[in-house]
């Protein structure tokens, strides 16, 4: 049933939400947009629960339709209880494919922990449990269509999630499932692991405020030999101390991609969501031939539009997990160099002591 809905009886409910991955800030801009162009087309859906009208989805389209007092439709559809709400939700969000991996896993898993144990029937003079999980976990796969184990690590991730969300911060539960989150799953359950104070150090790893990790002397001094001398470092730390000599530097201040690139570069990026514009600028450049010769770090994510962008150039996948610089920690993502230029010998020669290198065919 569709109908207009009063905005003032409609409840945004925290633990329904958060099952909801945000938006980024080019996509609510552009919905934005869209709603104040064309109007809210399609209705928000409502959870009748008891006396609650819950927003189960819509929450974007709700917060601007209010902002901008724009008229919106609401479907009203009633639930038993909080739980089928809940797995309404769930399904509703997996339905879609913007989803990563990591988005899908977790809501499976907050599934999955959620009713494991409600369907068992105890003996209370056994003391037996006729439902340990496995039951759960095996009728969630054929639904999914994938294995019982994935359901079951999908349920521990989720609760790592949480934990370090409810320790750190909800932002740092947003930061580990976005599309550009470089810390693979060991690594949050690692870290979920250990006390609420050391939860709070390593949340670095997952905000984009740490997008600086400055580059370890060892890479320096190999990017050194390979190209003799730094024309440009577009992604300095500052120009007074900087952690890499080059006769020019672009700091934040200066906007290095609103600036053309020359000679030989060296680029560390930052390593948030904008990653992507710097890898862009660097190729634009050096196909226009304005940077005759570049190196750069940055995350070895096979699995971004970034990586496919860089995959015709020689690069060296890193052993092991990097120091960075003014870290305590070895950073919680592997990753790789990439060379562009005329002297492919040259840059195996001096970091293949320090991975694999691959050369596209």
């Amino acid at each position: 049933m569709t109908e207009t809905h009063s905005a003032h009886s409609i409840q945004i409910d925290a633990d329904l939400s958060s099952l909801i991955p945000p938006l980024s800030p080019d996509e609510y801009n552009q919905l934005e947009a869209n709603l104040l162009a064309d109007g809210c087309r399609d209705p928000l859906m409502i959870g009748l629960i008891d006396d609650m009208a819950l927003l189960l989805d819509g929450h974007n389209r709700y917060r601007i339709c209010q902002k901008h007092h724009i008229p919106f439709d609401a479907v009203r559809k009633e639930f038993d209880s909080r739980e089928e709400a809940t797995n309404w939700v769930i399904n509703n969000q997996l339905g879609r494919r913007n989803l990563t991996p990591e988005q899908k896993s977790y809501l499976r898993g907050k599934r999955y922990n959620a009713e494991k144990n409600q369907g068992f029937k105890g003996n209370q003079h056994s003391g037996i449990r006729q439902n340990d999980g496995k039951q759960t976990a095996e009728q969630l796969a054929d639904e999914y269509k994938v294995s019982p184990r994935t359901i079951e690590r999908d349920g521990r991730f989720a609760e790592a999630v949480d934990t370090i969300a409810t320790n750190v911060g909800v932002e740092t539960k947003q930061q580990i499932l976005s599309r550009e989150n470089p810390v693979p799953k060991k690594e949050i359950l690692r870290i979920a692991q250990l006390p609420p104070e050391e939860q709070n150090q390593q949340s670095v790893h997952f905000t984009s405020a740490t997008s600086e990790w400055y580059t370890p002397p060892e890479i320096i001094k190999r990017v050194v030999a390979v190209l003799n001398e730094i024309d440009l470092d577009p992604c300095s730390n500052n120009t007074e101390s900087p952690n890499v000599s080059a006769h020019q530097y672009f700091t934040q201040a200066d906007d290095g991609l609103s600036r053309p690139w020359h000679g030989r570069v060296y680029m560390n990026p930052p390593y948030g969501r904008e990653i992507i514009e710097w890898v862009k600028h660097l190729c634009s450049e050096y196909d226009e031939g304005r940077v005759q010769e570049a190196l750069c770090l940055v995350p070895s994510r096979t699995d971004t539009e970034w990586f496919r962008r860089l995959k015709k150039h020689p690069r060296c996948f890193v052993w092991g997990r990097l120091h960075f610089s003014e870290s305590e920690n070895a950073a919680p993502f592997p990753s790789m160099v990439v060379y562009m230029g005329n002297q492919p010998d040259k840059f195996k020669e001096h970091f293949q002591d320090m991975g694999d290198i691959y050369i596209a065919l």
